[in-house]
């Protein structure tokens, strides 16, 4: 299933604005990727506090739709993604994020922060897995949107939305690096 190296995958890996759903890639190969690379993401705790929901074809059109409708300020960025293959939202279970401070004696801050932190990991190596299969992708985070068709838990929180499908775009190289000239710091 992977192909390209890790290096090759950041490298690759770019945001997309502009993306169709004419594929080559199957959707059980797209889930299949996603789930691979959720299985992997190392977690604080090892407790796997994100939730996905993984919207494919129509699902994925009706959720940017709703999104356009519900942002109607950011309809010009919003409405393109329409067009894409599928949508991985991502959630975090608070309930289970506060199940931490019990279980490890930890205060709601510090589960708060490694739960971002278990979003954060899960977000790239989802963007990394379907870079893999040779999608492109961008990740994004509207203020309004409606995910009541899908019975999503109230004690799930959005954290954001990855949607993905063939770039139809231009992206640049990718930018001057800020950790060539400050912020990255090696000691022998």
């Amino acid at each position: 299933m992977f192909n390209m190296t890790y290096q090759d995958l950041l490298h690759k890996r770019r945001s997309h604005r502009q993306l169709s759903a004419d594929l080559d890639v199957s959707n059980d190969a797209i889930s299949q990727a996603l789930k691979t690379a959720l299985d992997a993401s190392p977690m604080a705790f090892g407790e796997q506090t994100p939730r996905v929901a993984v919207l494919l074809d129509d699902e994925s059109r009706s959720y940017w739709q709703a999104v356009t409708a519900l942002n109607p300020d950011y309809a010009d960025r919003y409405e393109p993604l329409s067009q894409a293959k599928g949508t991985v939202l991502f959630f975090e279970d608070r309930n289970h994020v506060y199940s931490l401070t019990d279980k490890y004696a930890i205060d709601e801050s510090l589960a708060d922060r490694y739960s971002g932190e278990n979003h954060a990991i899960a977000a790239v190596l989802s963007w990394l897995a379907l870079t893999d299969l040779g999608l492109d992708a961008s990740l994004h985070h509207p203020r309004q949107q409606d995910t009541s068709k899908w019975a999503i838990p109230d004690h799930w929180t959005f954290k954001g939305a990855l949607v993905f499908g063939k770039g139809q775009d231009e992206v640049s190289e990718a930018k001057e690096s800020l950790y060539d000239k400050k912020g990255f710091t090696v000691y022998q």
